[in-house]
């Protein structure tokens, strides 16, 4: 489970609130995939480019926890789901799975993977993909990419300033009349969808989630946090529902 972090500063908070009021990419289903129907999606390993004091082994065991909730919503609204694991057993099985790792290594920001008129580099993604499902090498259905842009728990000094379509602060009860600085945890998280045919984006959008908690219970308000982010991403009117 990943452990207490550093407390939130100013401009880590300030650029947060900035990143996700700024989509970098069209949210919502892409138009050309307006008419698609989606049965089954395949959770591909979530990433994350920085760790923020996390060990490696916390920071994966975060990526994780994103993962099983993504599972569990797509779930709970009808589509079938291959995770993670099963998605690394399946390539691995048809000895592909070091092929997938090497044509996947995600470093840069999701807004620019999987669009066109990416640059030679980033488009090897693409390239990757549409020759594995060429090769009929990939699991039946469409690829969920996800980025852990930020997670923390911890105290917030400030709070990201204004509530929009892309950002949500909760206060709980118990600490609404205290004076800041309030524990809070920190969920920041956006999502593709891709049609592995194209190598195209059909779907994609973006949330953070800041949420004030009593100090004791910061650790275990770390889990209802991540589900809540994951569901503002996969749902709401710019959700991947949309295809179901």
């Amino acid at each position: 489970m990943p452990m207490r972090r550093p407390l939130l500063a100013l401009l880590i908070m300030s650029a947060l609130a900035a990143g996700a009021c700024r989509t970098g990419a069209p949210v919502g289903v892409r138009p050309e995939y307006r008419q698609a129907r989606v049965q089954r999606v395949v959770i591909s390993p979530f990433y994350q480019r920085a760790l923020f004091g996390a060990s490696p082994q916390q920071a994966q065991a975060t990526r994780a926890l994103y993962e099983e909730q993504a599972a569990l919503w797509l779930e709970s609204q009808g589509f079938q789901v291959v995770r993670a694991r099963e998605l690394e057993h399946e390539l691995g099985e048809r000895g592909v799975w070091q092929d997938y790792q090497d044509g996947f290594w995600l470093r840069e920001a999701l807004t620019l993977y999987f669009e066109p008129g990416v640059t030679e580099l980033l488009g090897a993604e693409s390239a990757t993909l549409k020759r594995l499902h060429a090769q009929g090498a990939l699991p039946e259905g469409a690829l969920l990419y996800g980025e852990v842009v930020y997670q923390s728990e911890g105290v917030c000094h400030v709070s990201a300033r204004e509530e929009s379509r892309y950002v949500s602060v909760e206060v709980m009860a118990s600490v609404e009349e205290v004076p800041m600085p309030h524990p809070c945890v920190v969920s920041h998280f956006q999502a593709k969808l891709v049609w592995p045919e194209t190598g195209q984006t059909m779907w994609f959008n973006k949330h953070l989630v800041e949420r004030h908690v009593p100090a004791a219970q910061l650790l275990e308000q770390l889990v209802p946090t991540i589900r809540l982010v994951v569901e503002r991403v996969l749902g709401g009117r710019d959700g991947v529902g949309q295809l179901r």
